[in-house]
């Protein structure tokens, strides 16, 4: 169950972001640039702090700055992490951190879908 402490910080993220997009496809806006970008950057550092609380939790950090190492080769070291400390059975969890990723973004397809209806 140590792995599952170590997901609330990318779900809770996942979960706001999603919540941020429905809310503009709520009020008919578009995101702004900022917006736009903010979303993939909070995602990417909360799949840093995942890759991080894991580590620290299965006692497998390979060097001192391994939070900064993981940070700057970050969709790189993303699959390495996974690959490394589960082996071949960590590509499901590679699929299921990768589908995390467009959750906020089919949300809010989904609530356009709902409001506007299909084109």
């Amino acid at each position: 169950m140590r792995w599952a402490r170590s997901l609330v910080i990318p779900l809770l993220t996942a979960a706001a972001s999603a919540g941020l997009l429905v809310a503009y496809v709520a009020t008919g806006r578009t995101p702004s640039d900022r917006v736009q970008g903010l979303i993939p950057t909070g995602l990417g550092l909360a799949l840093v702090l995942w890759m991080m609380m894991d580590a620290r939790a299965r006692h497998r950090t390979p060097c001192y700055d391994f939070g900064f190492l993981v940070a700057v080769f970050f969709p790189v070291s993303l699959v390495w992490y996974v690959l490394w400390t589960r082996g071949w059975k960590g590509l499901l969890t590679l699929v299921g951190l990768i589908g995390l990723w467009f959750v906020p973004w089919l949300t809010a397809m989904a609530a356009w879908i709902l409001r506007y209806g299909f084109p």
